[in-house]
């Protein structure tokens, strides 16, 4: 299988208003498809708790987001520390059906039917990357981690894996109608792991704010959002 990662659409900004972040027009219209949320209103407005579970959840999602605070934005991105020790792995390949198996990938495909499903959104986006010829590493967007649970039968490690799953299940049915395989990482069974450490939670790093407008600045000069002044995540 060719290996592919999902770039960044436009940015879905949310903008912070007394405290409230808001969503609107074409940004709320991006982030409900891949949040699976209902709703024909033209904006919506979360508090800080819940603004920052949404953003995380569009961030491991593979969508540049950013937050607009007094004229000023800041782009986020989604911070993945290593775990202090890390567990032995070996590079390999397999196919969808041993991941994911045949019940399961027939729900997959059943999921994928619907139009406004962030599994469709995901499809659709690695499918663009392929047909205009954007392909890059799997690798670059994260790695894929498994381990055997039986003969020819293979489980995704959740904790371990830094790919979003909504993304390894597209690339799951992608790979299954071309009858290709899925390069992962195989690790040993969790009970067989020996001393290893827990799998640092992932973060939300944000860039210097700039005047709104202007968003092409990189992300070397991030910084978590819970440290110093002008953080926006919760306190």
């Amino acid at each position: 299988m060719e290996r592919i990662r999902p770039t960044s659409a436009e940015p879905i900004l949310f903008q912070e208003q007394d405290a409230i972040y808001w969503l609107r027009g074409q940004d709320f219209a991006r982030a409900k498809t891949l949040l699976g949320l209902c709703s024909d209103a033209r904006a919506i407005g979360f508090d800080r708790t819940t603004w920052l579970i949404y953003a995380e959840d569009l961030a491991r999602q593979g969508a540049t987001i950013g937050v607009v605070q007094d004229q000023l934005v800041r782009m986020l991105h989604l911070h993945r520390p290593k775990p202090v020790h890390p567990v032995q792995s070996n590079p390999s390949e397999l196919a969808p059906l041993q991941l994911f198996g045949t019940v399961e990938l027939a729900r997959l495909a059943r999921r994928l039917a619907h139009t406004h499903s962030p599994l469709r959104a995901a499809f659709d986006q690695l499918a663009d990357e392929l047909a205009h010829g954007r392909a890059e590493a799997f690798a670059d967007h994260g790695t894929l981690y498994a381990y055997q649970v039986a003969e020819d039968l293979y489980e995704v490690d959740g904790e371990l894996t830094t790919v979003p799953p909504t993304y390894v299940e597209a690339l799951a049915l992608m790979a299954h109608r071309a009858g290709a395989k899925l390069p992962c990482q195989l690790v040993p069974p969790k009970p067989r792991r020996g001393r290893t450490s827990v799998k640092p939670q992932p973060m939300l790093r944000g860039a210097e704010a700039v005047p709104y407008g202007q968003l092409s600045l990189p992300f070397s000069t991030s910084r978590t959002l819970a440290e110093g002044s002008g953080a926006v995540g919760p306190g």
